[in-house]
């Protein structure tokens, strides 16, 4: 696993990026910081998602601005409906006015831009290097749980011909075990659907354990079949860098949403 990663500034907005995914030359990508917008989260917070406590028009303008840093500006973008589940949804051509309910986008589509939110839950991405197909996973506890980003392979796999071996993931940040308190629900769950709990769920108590959402899904990409070197990790924890990212257990629930992006670039044609 790697954990080289660099964060990149353009006009006061700041994402995370990985050189081992943009030395690929197709690949658009980012995981945005709270740090560059127009939102009261408290002030100047790129917020990306319509919630509660912001205005549609702050949004959109924060959209605008980060698509407009990375330059795909006039690409179409795709977000979920994300409600913590193990549904996978495949992005064709066409895009529909509303968004689709699930936690996994896929597409072969280049000029096509997959998002997910988050603000505490893992955020992933996955290049498919041979078949040039990607993905955008929105990994919390309970898809974790479910398995979510073993069955966005296998979907690629089945629709695709993608083969683990030839992909790339990158786990942006995420809560960690220092700030991920969770109680016995979680516990009971993770013993049930995951047989090497112990490499990422620590027990105190009885009654509470403590999470690492990355360790979990990196140990899932693992026994699917990517190569460890082919594993990236942020490796940062969204409650303890509340100065860089949003935190909804960090921030009592009262805070914005970041954005991880993927997108391959369009073929040009002479």
């Amino acid at each position: 696993m790697k954990v080289d990663y660099g964060f990149r500034e353009i006009g006061g907005l700041k994402y995370l990026y990985f050189p081992q995914i943009e030395e690929l030359g197709w690949v658009v990508h980012a995981f945005t910081t709270r740090v560059g917008g127009v939102s009261p989260f408290p002030a100047n917070a790129l917020n990306l998602s319509y919630l509660r406590g912001d205005s549609k028009e702050n949004v959109q303008l924060n959209r605008q601005r980060l698509l407009q840093a990375l330059g795909i500006g006039d690409c179409p973008l795709v977000t979920l409906n994300q409600f913590h589940t193990d549904r996978v949804i495949i992005q064709g051509s066409r895009i529909a006015a509303e968004e689709p309910s699930g936690d996994a986008l896929i597409t072969d589509q280049p000029g096509i831009i997959l998002a997910i939110q988050v603000a505490d839950c893992a955020p992933i991405l996955v290049i498919d290097r041979r078949n040039r197909v990607i993905a955008a996973v929105h990994a919390g506890w309970r898809g974790t749980a479910q398995r979510i980003v073993i069955k966005t392979l296998n979907t690629m796999k089945s629709h695709f011909g993608t083969m683990p071996a030839d992909c790339r993931l990158a786990v942006g940040p995420t809560i960690d075990r220092c700030c991920y308190e969770v109680g016995k629900e979680v516990i009971t769950l993770y013993k049930k659907n995951l047989p090497s709990w112990k490499d990422f769920l620590f027990l105190g108590s009885s009654d509470e354990g403590y999470l690492s959402l990355a360790k979990a899904n990196i140990q899932q990409m693992r026994e699917i079949g990517v190569a460890p070197e082919q594993i990236l990790s942020a490796d940062l924890c969204t409650s303890c860098h509340g100065e860089l990212f949003f935190s909804h257990r960090g921030e009592c629930g009262t805070t914005g949403r970041m954005m991880a992006l993927v997108m391959m670039k369009q073929v040009k044609t002479q």
